[in-house]
């Protein structure tokens, strides 16, 4: 979960992943960037009032994005208002922002390798470079390779990487008794591994048994889509609303279906259609019509009266739908790393998990003969943390993301002495564990099928874990940083606010000196 507030110490005209009220309004700001479509970094950009400021002060506020978050934007109706303000700057293409009318900083965006669109930002300028990863997943060994840290964008010599003053980082997964996270190679080869000894692919239609998967966020998951429909030949069912999303990537599009009784493979189940509805409402914010509205959110639409029911057309605000029985054996497979890394020690890639009394009863599972977890992460391991660290060499580090249970000020000492001086990933605490992780085939994916029910089933309990870290959250406060203001342009651009409260979008021309 993204916990920055969006403020950078060495340049604080430059806002990232933040579109708070707080935010919209400083005198300060002259460029906003969206790192990746994802809800934790979007919150309030939906907010008409952002909107008018880039309007009205489009000469001198900007607003950045990748070409593809860019067309997501578009897409959706919640957001397509900005996309004319919203200008996409592609991958490894340096531009140029004015922070006042005197400075100036280069930027330039690299692939994050969190999910499609998603970016780093590096920023170069008379106060010092500045990284921000965003969400980010990185192999280890690769950072030297991207072009945005050569001394030269056509230089290969490694040693030459440009040095990073500010380090902004994601941390999620900064935790040391699991330093190790299959790749989504590792994990997609795990479930297709799975897929094929649980459905039979010469079966075309009428389909009897079926798989669920349950993610946690609308994009990232398009690498498995590509090899199950590489592997099996089945498209991939999602809702309307996700199948709408990927209008402008023909690619993915193509390998999904919202036509629920076409494939045996759902991505479509009961969290995420509710989620898009009652929570984000991406499509149907901005419909101006009941009819409109209704298009978009019969989601059984299509469900054929003559076809057997399935756990994705069963009406979930009716307690009497999970009183008839399915004719079909659906099993749920739950796409996440975070329930791995909560329970170190497992050491394999998908297991079976038996759910509690109170969750079998529950509409997250009920429909399900049996739930599976599989650990996907599209954020970086602890390895691949250190990887990145150590290569960039950063004179000071801040935590965009965080573990639970641990603090900006505890990480930076694995990287820093106590004169704060960068020392490289140091073991300060006997109780870490070996950053070794086991060989590839002893980490394989599936638990072996077995007609003894208590061997085939691994039920694992939740507990507390990371001892060695520290127990309070911690968010970076940029408060605590005096250079904010000393580095604060004070020029005599003026900006256009509109101080209306009300949703329509209005142009009163009210100026404050900045």
């Amino acid at each position: 979960m993204n916990n920055f507030d969006g403020a950078l110490n060495l340049y604080p005209e430059i806002c990232i992943d933040n579109f708070s009220s707080s935010v919209l309004f400083s005198r300060k700001i002259r460029c906003f960037i969206l790192t990746h479509f994802h809800d934790d970094h979007m919150k309030n950009l939906e907010d008409h009032r952002f909107y008018t400021i880039l309007k009205q002060n489009m000469d001198i506020v900007k607003f950045y994005c990748s070409p593809v978050t860019k067309d997501f934007i578009s897409i959706c109706n919640k957001y397509n208002h900005l996309t004319d303000v919203c200008h996409e700057i592609s991958i490894d293409t340096p531009f140029i922002v004015h922070i006042s009318n005197k400075e100036t900083v280069t930027v330039s965006f690299s692939g994050s390798g969190h999910c499609p669109g998603s970016i780093m930002v590096f920023i170069e300028g008379s106060r010092g470079n500045v990284l921000f990863t965003g969400d980010f997943r990185l192999p280890a060994n690769t950072v030297s390779c991207l072009s945005v840290f050569k001394g030269t964008f056509d230089n290969a010599d490694k040693k030459q990487l440009k040095s990073v003053d500010n380090l902004y980082i994601d941390m999620t997964f900064f935790k040391n008794k699991v330093p190790y996270i299959p790749s989504r190679e590792e994990s997609s080869k795990a479930l297709i591994d799975f897929l094929k000894s649980f459905l039979n692919f010469d079966i075309k239609t009428d389909f009897t048994k079926l798989v669920y998967l349950k993610t946690s966020a609308r994009i990232g998951y398009e690498y498995i889509y590509q090899e199950i429909n590489r592997v099996t030949g089945y498209k991939i069912h999602v809702n309307d609303l996700i199948y709408k999303l990927y209008e402008k990537l023909p690619q993915i599009q193509n390998i999904l279906t919202s036509d629920p009784y076409e494939t045996p493979i759902h991505c479509c189940i009961y969290e995420n259609r509710k989620r898009d509805l009652a929570k984000t409402d991406l499509m149907t914010s901005g419909l101006n019509s009941k009819a409109e509205k209704a298009s978009y959110e019969n989601l059984s639409k299509k469900v054929d009266s003559s076809k057997p029911i399935i756990p994705c057309v069963l009406d979930y605000d009716d307690e009497k739908s999970f009183k008839k029985p399915l004719k079909v054996n659906a099993v749920k497979v739950i796409l996440s790393a975070m329930w791995f890394t909560d329970n170190p020690g497992i050491n394999k890639i998908m297991v079976e998990y038996r759910p509690n009394q109170k969750e079998l009863e529950s509409p997250a599972y009920k429909p399900y003969k049996s739930i599976y977890r599989l650990c996907f992460s599209f954020h970086s391991s602890l390895e691949e943390i250190i990887d990145f660290v150590n290569t960039l060499k950063p004179k000071k580090m801040y935590c965009i993301a965080l573990p639970e249970s641990t603090t900006e000020n505890t990480v930076n000492k694995y990287f820093y002495d106590s004169n704060q001086n960068f020392v490289g990933f140091h073991k300060n605490n006997e109780n870490k564990t070996n950053f070794k992780h086991e060989d590839s085939s002893t980490r394989n994916a599936l638990i072996k099928k077995s007609n003894n029910l208590k061997n085939k089933i691994l039920v694992i309990k939740k507990r507390k874990s990371f001892e060695i870290f520290e127990s309070k959250n911690s968010q970076h406060d940029s408060s605590n940083e005096s250079s904010d203001d000393n580095n604060a342009s004070t020029d005599n651009d003026s900006l256009k606010f509109d101080d209306s409260d009300n949703d329509e979008i209005s142009f009163n021309k009210k100026k404050i000196k900045s």
